[in-house]
């Protein structure tokens, strides 16, 4: 079990990745608990809190893990990651226009002021990637599927 502490920090982290502001964030907190702060939170109510930030899009890892890096031109995507099968699908295109993996975090650090690209949790944004890497591939005649 975490400590408080470490749940409260994943909370803010949380709250920081789904872009909530403010307001919003206590809005969500008296709507689900009664509550304007997490710090009032017992452990359950924590912990009902994070899955609800992981559905909604959130990434937590662990302290002693570290963000999925592409590794000899492999790049993982965690099952639990937002749109998976879509953040896979760009990849797999990525390879087969002959690119490394290595760029996808750089890619979308300067486009999307993303770290990593397991963190993009615009569908809008991958629809749009994965749209102009299948014009691309088919503009150097590589077969889609």
């Amino acid at each position: 079990m975490m400590s408080r502490n470490t749940e409260l920090a994943k909370i803010h982290l949380g709250k920081k990745q789904l872009g909530l502001d403010d307001d919003t964030y206590q809005v969500m907190l008296e709507d689900m608990f009664g509550v304007s702060s997490a710090a009032k939170l017992d452990y359950k109510q924590r912990y009902r809190l994070l899955r609800h930030m992981e559905e909604r899009g959130a990434v937590f890892i662990a302290k002693q893990q570290t963000a999925p890096k592409p590794e000899k031109d492999f790049y993982a995507i965690p099952d639990n990651a937002p749109y998976m099968k879509q953040k896979r699908y760009i990849l797999a295109l990525w390879k087969k226009l002959g690119w490394k993996t290595s760029g996808v975090d750089i890619y979308m650090k300067e486009q999307f002021d993303v770290e990593s690209f397991v963190w993009l949790k615009d569908q809008a944004v991958l629809q749009a990637i994965a749209k102009d890497l299948v014009k691309l591939c088919q503009d150097q005649g590589i077969e889609v599927e």
